[in-house]
């Protein structure tokens, strides 16, 4: 059985993968999606690295 056959017969199965929550990144406040997994570990979330590269130099001041 293929995985499109698979999914089509338990959609179950494959929902925890759209789970996503809106978050701001804590450079610009921009609203980005994260799966929860992403942050579960991190104190900060940022919507690329020249978000979270200013965000690093602001703190180091």
């Amino acid at each position: 059985m293929c995985k499109g056959q698979f999914q089509s017969k338990n959609p179950e199965a494959f929902e925890h993968l759209k789970t996503k929550l809106v978050v701001q990144c804590d450079n610009c406040s921009k609203k980005i999606l994260r799966m929860p997994s992403e942050l579960k570990n991190t104190k900060h979330s940022f919507c690329g690295h020249s978000c979270k590269a200013e965000f690093q130099s602001k703190k180091e001041r």
